[in-house]
């Protein structure tokens, strides 16, 4: 009997073994499969489908959860692990951020932070650390959602002198915020966005060149929902793109789009002809600029002073970009409208736009001791000699920031519109984290 019933305990406590076994297997399944779903962006609701699950459910040899589940019991830990991650990533180093809103499809004010470090040895990796919709958009709620980030990063208590360098778009708010901010972040450099500026002074080109703009939106028009047309022109033309479709929010594109016409002037014209003007307006339109000698000579005019421009945005979207690289794109872009005769409006527009950006001449001159050791006297904020050196990685662009917006929008599809901003700001923060 004595034997029996040590058989039989022993027997017991193998089996809780095994089952707490199990339940550890099957916790870990459920985790990594919502880390797996999130970072992708796949809906949570992709668990449903009934051919995904026995999927999984084969070649994992565990059972799928429902997606309430995970959005309910893995998605919030997996979000504050994220914070954790980054709360220690970022540690004690000097930190940048970079601040921005979007209105999204819903008509929401959507506001999104992102931080990285700055460090004298390597590229800072960017994280998304806070995204809020916003009441309205104003000096006041950039302010709060600034400081109710920098909170989630030093939820012991925000470390004032660790926020070396702010960058925004130049948007009235935003100087207005970061104006009253310097008084508690005394350290603190504020940059409106170098890419945006560039974006701003292209934008004065485009004015410029109405012919130009003309025929670049009306030859858009012709291709918009004509397969037939799309179709003709790839036959004409097998070597050549389409002509750009540019988005005037978007940096850089329509630039492109008039080195694209300077390029294949001839081929437009030439495919313009065999298209019946009576069809549309946009076609008639095209085909009286087209022959216009004021646009061949400001084509010609472009392309010789203006093609650098798409290598500048280039440059200042890239990641792995030292400050004398950056600098040294706008500084070109100086140099070259510096040389042009007969364009006072846009020398007179590039003048304006980096001598009102306070923030760029003082990093001109932490660029400028970095690369030649001068000792300058200009420089207005209180800095010491490692503080200055952390500089030499700093972006002047917010870039990232624009990159999370798209993301963003990624996630909040036409067929996902139901999602509430908390939950989004959990999928994004992850899905940015893993990116």
């Amino acid at each position: 009997m004595k034997h029996k019933s040590k058989l039989s305990k022993s027997y017991q406590k193998q089996t809780l073994i095994q089952e707490y076994s199990s339940l550890d297997k099957d916790k870990n399944f459920k985790e990594d499969l919502c880390e797996a779903l999130a970072s992708a962006n796949i809906p949570l609701s992709s668990l449903s489908n009934e051919q995904f699950r026995k999927f999984l459910e084969k070649h994992t040899n565990s059972k799928v959860p429902d997606e309430s589940t995970i959005r309910k019991l893995y998605v919030p830990p997996l979000y504050e692990r994220i914070l954790d991650n980054i709360r220690k990533e970022i540690g004690e180093n000097y930190i940048w951020v970079s601040i921005d809103e979007t209105t999204d499809c819903e008509g929401r004010y959507i506001g999104n932070v992102v931080i990285g470090i700055l460090n004298s040895d390597i590229i800072s990796k960017p994280y998304l650390i806070n995204t809020e919709q916003l009441e309205k958009v104003n000096h006041q709620t950039i302010g709060k959602l600034f400081n109710d980030s920098m909170s989630i990063l030093w939820h012991n208590g925000i470390q004032h002198v660790k926020v070396l360098l702010v960058i925004t778009d130049a948007a009235p708010y935003m100087l207005k915020t970061f104006e009253c901010l310097k008084v508690i972040y005394p350290k603190m450099i504020h940059v409106t966005c170098l890419a945006h500026a560039m974006h701003r002074l292209i934008e004065c080109i485009r004015l410029n060149y109405d012919e130009i703009d003309l025929l670049i939106s009306t030859v858009k028009k012709i291709f918009v929902k004509s397969p037939f047309r799309v179709m003709k022109f790839k036959e004409m033309f097998p070597t050549i793109r389409l002509p750009p479709k540019p988005v005037i929010t978007r940096w850089g594109t329509w630039i492109d789009a008039a080195l694209y016409y300077a390029e294949n002037l001839h081929n437009i014209k030439d495919f313009l002809l065999t298209l019946d003007s009576k069809e549309s307006n946009c076609i008639r339109v095209a085909n009286g600029i087209i022959n216009s000698a004021t646009l061949y000579g400001d084509l010609v005019f472009i392309k010789c002073n203006f093609f650098s421009y798409n290598t500048c945005f280039l440059t200042l979207q890239s990641r792995n970009l030292e400050l004398s690289q950056a600098i040294l794109a706008i500084k070109d872009i100086e140099k070259n409208v510096q040389l042009l005769s007969g364009a006072d409006k846009i020398k007179s527009k590039l003048e304006y736009i980096l001598n009102k950006n306070n923030g760029y001449k003082t990093m001109c001159l932490i660029e400028k001791m970095i690369s030649d050791g001068c000792i300058l006297e200009d420089l207005e904020e209180d800095l010491t000699p490692d503080e200055v050196s952390k500089f030499k990685y700093a972006p002047i662009t917010s870039t990232e920031v624009e990159r999370t917006f798209s993301k963003y929008k990624n996630i909040l599809k036409d067929n996902r519109r139901s999602f509430h901003v908390e939950n989004i700001k959990k999928f994004l923060i992850i899905q940015c984290y893993f990116d």
